[in-house]
């Protein structure tokens, strides 16, 4: 793996533990599990139409790492528990 490629999987990989840290509020983790197939059906389809272009690394980094946390969360076991964001003040 080159610098760059190795950049790149960290750029990915802190997005995805960022994107992870974050708690849905009910109303949201019901529209991720909802629309969950349709997403994943637009995200893979950004995902080839974004491989035929030349350069614009971040947003392919991005759009795969995308693709990766909602198949990760699709495939696990109980996924469809989001955990909600406590209320607010």
């Amino acid at each position: 793996m080159n610098e760059n490629q190795h950049a790149g999987s960290l750029r990915a990989s802190t997005a995805r533990e960022s994107m992870h840290d974050m708690s849905p509020s009910p109303v949201e983790a019901y529209d991720v599990i909802r629309h969950s197939a349709l997403l994943a059906e637009r995200l893979a389809a950004a995902q080839a139409e974004l491989e035929k272009k030349r350069g614009l690394k971040a947003e392919k980094e991005w759009l795969r790492a995308a693709g990766d946390l909602l198949g990760g969360a699709r495939a696990e076991p109980g996924a469809h528990r989001a955990r909600p964001r406590p209320a607010g003040p």
